[in-house]
């Protein structure tokens, strides 16, 4: 009986510490997330400083004036002069039609007003950042929980 006991309460203490563990990991992406969006749009404005607008997608063959980071495109988007490696998101999950679709995982590159402005976005995991705004209309990133810069 005793050893019951025991076993039971390993079970419950491993399963409290998997479920602290898993919700860690989701901010860890989410902070990694939030750190990528930053550094892109640093590079995306060190491109705009050179040639007077943002890279266009289409350009690129990606889709019309959107890029998303489980394209084969994105990693063009910018050249190795101003950034190394185009960062995608930690889990990269497209489920297809991910401006509107919930529960993808990918960046998300719009770019509007002829070149002159752009809109980066990524879905967070938890809900309840504070961060989390709501969609774009000039850019819209399947939710519930978005996240997203523009150019200053």
């Amino acid at each position: 009986m005793e050893l019951l006991v025991v076993m039971s309460l390993i079970g419950i203490l491993a399963t409290f510490t998997i479920n602290t563990f898993s919700g860690a990991q989701a901010k860890s992406r989410d902070t990694r997330r939030k750190s990528d969006l930053k550094q892109l749009q640093t590079a995306l404005e060190l491109y705009y400083s050179d040639f007077g607008s943002y890279p266009r997608p289409s350009t690129l063959g990606c889709g019309v004036d959107e890029a998303f980071s489980s394209e084969i495109c994105w990693s063009g988007l910018l050249s190795s002069f101003y950034m190394k490696a185009i960062p995608t998101d930690p889990k990269n999950i497209d489920l297809g039609s991910c401006g509107t679709t919930p529960g993808c995982y990918v960046y998300h590159y719009c770019w509007l007003g002829s070149g002159q402005e752009f809109v980066l976005a990524a879905n967070l995991e938890n809900p309840a950042d504070p961060d989390i705004k709501v969609n774009n209309s000039n850019c819209p990133m399947g939710g519930p929980s978005r996240y997203w810069i523009t150019n200053p």
